[in-house]
């Protein structure tokens, strides 16, 4: 990910050899730096520069002079989630999003892209917000629409939601 972000111009990636090389915080002044090198004094020597210039610093395998950890990531379809604990164990937080990755399902992606659909359309009806919310859980909790997102049937799922927001509007349960 580094690596497009630095492609696309986004981010700067500057790499060094030796601390004395460069007084880099001074030239480049970063707002954010991560230190991972597999020498401790110079993460630590880095780490002090860095300090001095009022950058956000993570050193790797170093959590206690951190700013903030490099959480795994956890990428299903639209859905995210950061696994961190605490730059303690990178290697336990990457288990964690495999097993993570591996129990939300595509049905769920669905689901979560059908709520979004759902809740734009119920917002310009209903204004009342316990009235969205209730149809909402119904809409997300409805065993016929769960059915269409596990068979991937995203079209009928809508089509079937929508009926159930028009049904319950006319039945006067959501006003």
């Amino acid at each position: 990910g580094i690596k497009k972000l630095e492609k696309s111009g986004r981010i700067e990636v500057v790499k060094i050899e030796r601390l004395e090389s460069v007084d880099i915080f001074r030239v480049h002044r970063p707002y954010v730096v991560i230190i991972a090198t597999s020498d401790a004094d110079l993460n630590y020597k880095l780490f002090e520069k860095a300090r001095e210039y009022g950058s956000l610093i993570c050193v790797v395998d170093t959590p206690y002079l951190n700013d903030f950890n490099m959480p795994a990531i956890a990428k299903i379809g639209d859905i995210r989630i950061a696994i961190s604990t605490g730059g303690m164990s990178p290697a336990m937080s990457g288990l964690l999003r495999k097993r993570i990755e591996e129990l939300i399902k595509f049905e769920d992606v669905l689901q979560v892209k059908l709520q979004s659909h759902i809740r734009n359309v119920i917002k310009k009806i209903i204004t009342n917000f316990d009235g969205r919310k209730k149809l909402v859980y119904i809409i997300m909790n409805d065993k016929k629409i769960k059915d269409f997102l596990h068979r991937n049937k995203f079209d009928e799922a809508k089509e079937y939601a929508e009926k159930i927001v028009q049904m319950r509007i006319k039945k006067g349960y959501c006003a």
